[in-house]
């Protein structure tokens, strides 16, 4: 983790000048100095091609986090910001369950439909179940790494040969949702 600490500054005479639109034809000046005062800014690297959505977590954690100085933002559109990072600014070839599970929490059904668009309908299931899952779960480092964006840049190739999921395959679903959440 590199942790940078910034001086912050006084100005005493000239403010207004370092503006581009007075100092491009007028020039400008300014006397100023630092105090001690600071601003504080972390940064690592995230523990990335983990395999359970960690580059997702940290792109999630990072808006959430500059969202926080100028207001609340809902789940939804946290998620939706998060995709657009990934997928459009920074250019990964990646899905989008990772950034939405990582803005709404908890166990849930997500559906995706549309351009960045999703639904996600909380799965509610009783104490007794969700400590039968826990008991009965396990994870572990098998100790491959990989990155994630180049799997899905095969799996996306492959994609149109697959086809749509029948409606087999979504009444399977359906019905696990419906039977859990009991």
């Amino acid at each position: 983790m590199i942790i940078s600490r910034m001086l912050f500054r006084i100005s005493f005479f000239g403010g207004g000048t370092d503006y581009p639109n007075r100092y491009r034809d007028n020039g400008g000046s300014v006397l100023n100095t630092i105090i001690n005062k600071y601003c504080y800014i972390s940064s690592r690297y995230p523990p990335a091609r983990s395999g359970i959505g960690s580059s997702s977590a940290f792109t999630v954690g990072f808006l959430n986090s500059q969202y926080a100085l100028t207001g609340q933002i809902g789940q939804k559109r946290l998620g939706s910001n998060a995709i657009y990072v990934e997928q459009q600014i920074i250019g990964e070839d990646v899905g989008s369950q990772d950034q939405a599970a990582a803005a709404f929490v908890g166990l849930n059904k997500m559906e995706f439909n549309g351009k960045e668009n999703f639904i996600v309908q909380p799965v509610s299931i009783n104490q007794q179940k969700i400590t039968s899952l826990q008991n009965h779960l396990i994870l572990f480092f098998t100790n491959f790494s990989r990155t994630a964006s180049e799997i899905a840049c095969e799996q996306i190739k492959n994609t149109p040969d697959k086809g749509e999921i029948t409606i087999e395959q979504q009444n399977k679903l359906d019905n696990i949702m419906v039977t859990e959440n009991v």
